[in-house]
């Protein structure tokens, strides 16, 4: 092979490694793009649902399930669930136990933490298929000791009504002693995502290092 055919057998190999790049950071382009806009979908959920009354949470009644299949993928984020139509991941046993969405994305794929602590990955539109029904969240406004909270698993503090609690150390985050604030979402190894009335959002321990900067109100 001559040295022009080396050369232009080179360049093809870098034309053909180019076209690559480009298709592929086209994808990464498009999956970044349904990202944002499942953020966005997801946010608007999440402002929604914080200036739920307490009182409203409470009366909230179920709506019918052929309704519900009919909502996009953010429609469930936060949202207290239990197994749906087409559930098919185990757990019949605890077919009543509730838990949250913590996460869905534009094709249909979400994320439940079940109060237990089980985490499972399921769909709600993905392919025609619903995993979960979604359920009021009928709080009982009966205050629960704090010796009963602690060793609870994030999802059962997901979407109540807190304040400072035992461990708190985190000055005046919180707005000032006795100020309430709903637990919006999990943070991970322990921690909670806080958003307080005033505002301000913030992530506090629940269980990370045996503590808890919160405590459930109702």
């Amino acid at each position: 092979m001559s040295g022009e055919d080396d050369i232009t057998s080179l360049l093809e190999q870098i034309k053909k490694t180019k076209d690559n790049i480009i298709e592929r950071r086209t994808v990464v382009e498009n999956e970044l793009k349904k990202y944002k806009e499942c953020r966005i979908q997801s946010q608007k959920s999440l402002d929604e649902w914080v200036v739920t009354s307490p009182s409203k949470l409470v009366e909230e009644k179920m709506m019918p399930p052929e309704e519900q299949y009919k909502m996009p993928p953010s429609f469930v984020v936060l949202k207290r669930v239990v197994q749906g139509r087409d559930w098919h991941y185990g757990r019949s046993e605890l077919k009543e136990q509730k838990g949250v969405v913590f996460s869905a994305k534009m094709n249909g794929s979400i994320t439940v933490r079940w109060d237990d602590g089980e985490k499972t990955h399921c769909r709600w539109g993905q392919d025609g298929f619903y995993d979960v029904l979604v359920v009021p969240p009928n709080f009982d406004q009966t205050p629960i000791p704090m010796s009963q909270q602690a060793g609870k698993p994030l999802s059962f503090i997901v979407g109540r009504r807190i304040k400072r609690g035992r461990d708190w150390k985190w000055s005046d985050q919180d707005g000032g002693n006795g100020k309430l604030g709903y637990a919006i979402a999990s943070a991970g190894n322990g921690w909670i995502c806080v958003r307080w009335d005033t505002g301000n959002v913030n992530q506090y321990r629940w269980g990370n290092e045996n503590c808890y900067d919160v405590e459930v109100v109702y």
